[in-house]
């Protein structure tokens, strides 16, 4: 045997002897290295259950909406033509007040009856139908001339006026546009086409108006039901 395998060979028998055999030095390093890798182990064990705790789920409260009947109350009692415009675009086109506030003349199509929406949410343009009530002289009310929150409480007072608040006391001015989506669905428009009118990335965000009009649901079921 040579030598080269006599000192390798020496090298294993040393690492098999007992730990109590070997040097002060190398015992204090092994018990070291033993207690920092119990703490990095126990580390990643509190890690995994952190990670693994479920989450509770947030309740999804359903929207409150502006009923056609109601619409038409808030309109009567509107104090300004600019206000009155602005309901009529959120409830019959479905725009939000962002929207509203910053739409121009040149947006409003009368000839193909509609309106471009440019920079919406999330910067997407789109284009949505002008309102059925619509007349060739509320052309002139465009601008409209007032900001968000000016227009939100002539909504509020508007509802107050009419009784709507003591009604629905959460109504706010977004509720026109629930109103919008929810008479769509009524008249029997598509989820998918309300979704796209209403500038929803998502159609899930949509899907909770099918929910406001639980007699749609119920009268396709009786229709449905039984009858294959």
């Amino acid at each position: 045997m040579t030598k080269t395998r006599c000192e390798v060979y020496s090298r294993i028998v040393g690492y098999l002897r007992p730990i109590s055999q070997w040097n002060e030095g190398k015992k204090a390093e092994w018990d070291a290295r033993k207690k920092t890798t119990k703490r990095e182990n126990t580390g990643v064990s509190r890690t995994k259950v952190r990670f693994t705790e479920k989450k509770k789920a947030k309740a999804k409260p359903l929207p409150i909406e502006v009923t056609q009947d109601e619409y038409l109350e808030i309109l009567k009692v509107g104090k300004f033509m600019h206000h009155k415009v602005a309901f009529m675009l959120s409830f019959e086109s479905g725009l939000r007040i962002s929207e509203v506030v910053n739409l121009k003349k040149e947006d409003i199509d009368e000839g193909n009856e509609q309106i471009r929406i440019n920079m919406g949410k999330n910067s997407k343009d789109r284009i949505v139908n002008l309102p059925l009530s619509w007349r060739p002289h509320l052309i002139k009310s465009i601008p409209i001339k007032c900001k968000q929150r000016a227009l939100q409480k002539a909504f509020i007072d508007a509802s107050i006026t009419t009784g709507l608040k003591a009604r629905k006391p959460k109504i706010h001015y977004h509720s026109l546009r629930h109103g919008y989506a929810t008479e769509s669905l009524r008249s029997g428009v598509d989820l998918y086409t309300i979704s796209k009118l209403l500038g929803h990335e998502d159609i899930s965000t949509t899907t909770i108006y099918a929910h406001l009009c639980p007699d749609k649901a119920i009268k396709e079921l009786r229709d449905k039901f039984g009858k294959r």
